[in-house]
């Protein structure tokens, strides 16, 4: 959506704090390292670039599955 309302921006800003502080608030409980290579990431994202764009919860669930899960962690407290 190239042309978003400002309720949509302040929604997709809430998202991105809610989600934000999931991480934050769980960051404890994940090892300070995980032990994964740079292409066990790349494969898990699609390496075709799309065609037509997605929307933002779709962008935001790539975000949370494929992003967030193969973090190394740099933030962690330890």
């Amino acid at each position: 959506m190239l042309d978003p309302t400002p309720d949509e921006i302040g929604d997709w800003g809430n998202s991105v704090i809610q989600l934000m502080a999931e991480y934050l608030g769980g960051l404890r409980d994940h090892k300070v390292y995980r032990h994964i290579s740079s292409r066990d990431i790349r494969d898990s994202l699609d390496p075709a670039l799309p065609t037509k764009g997605i929307d933002f919860d779709a962008l935001l669930k790539v975000f949370r599955e494929n992003i967030i899960p193969f973090s190394r962690q740099n933030a962690h407290p330890r």
